[in-house]
């Protein structure tokens, strides 16, 4: 689970079993085939893995990205991309 703040509106997974100690934690799912799921975060709010990326290194670093290191991070994240093992289907 990731911790998320600053979006008030949005209880996490605290709002579903009335937990206070889980407010504002959110189910983040594997990086496997990330480049195929956009748009990205739980609401769907960032439209590009890039801009996912830059937002995240802000919030999670506190930090801005230059265009290179995006690119960099999204050419890793594009390494992940595979076939869907038989299993999951």
């Amino acid at each position: 689970m990731l911790r998320v703040r600053g979006r008030d509106e949005e209880g996490g997974r605290g709002a579903i079993d009335a937990t206070p100690g889980q407010n504002f934690f959110f189910k983040v799912p594997t990086l496997f085939n990330v480049t195929a799921t956009g748009p990205y975060y739980h609401d769907g709010s960032m439209p590009t893995l890039a801009a996912a990326v830059q937002n995240m290194a802000l919030i999670q670093l506190g930090r801005e990205l230059t265009a290179e290191q995006v690119a960099s991070i999204v050419t890793f994240l594009q390494a992940l991309t595979g076939k869907r093992p038989p299993i999951l289907d």
